[in-house]
């Protein structure tokens, strides 16, 4: 599977995104439980509807430098800024949507948790 580079973005792409941050608001833990796993997570049980690198570029996108784990890592960090990296990235998503004139289907509607199984 290749991510577009261009083009509207995928919806799989929101939906993943917001599924990574409910789950980073109930699992995350910057030593057992990374924003990394917060995405392969909300990527897999949602059954891998776009490319994880796809996911990753979105998420990067987000923070300054494009360093996840500078995030996860910094003194002090918590489940509520990890989730509003994936609130970032959802909005960068969506501002591209609207500047390709697409709709993103799922885009507004609210995405159940879905934590999986076990880690």
């Amino acid at each position: 599977m290749t991510a577009s580079r261009v083009g509207a973005p995928d919806p799989g792409l929101v939906e993943v995104l917001a599924g990574a941050r409910t789950i980073a608001l109930n699992f995350w833990n910057a030593d057992e439980f990374d924003i990394y796993d917060c995405l392969r997570r909300s990527w897999y049980v949602r059954e891998m509807p776009i490319a994880l690198a796809a996911v990753l570029r979105a998420t990067r996108r987000a923070v300054p430098g494009g360093d996840l784990y500078a995030v996860n890592d910094a003194e002090g960090c918590t489940a509520q800024r990890i989730a509003e990296v994936f609130n970032v990235a959802i909005a960068k998503v969506l501002q591209a949507q609207r500047k390709s004139g697409t709709q993103v289907a799922g885009a507004a509607k609210s995405v159940p948790f879905t934590g999986g199984g076990g880690r």
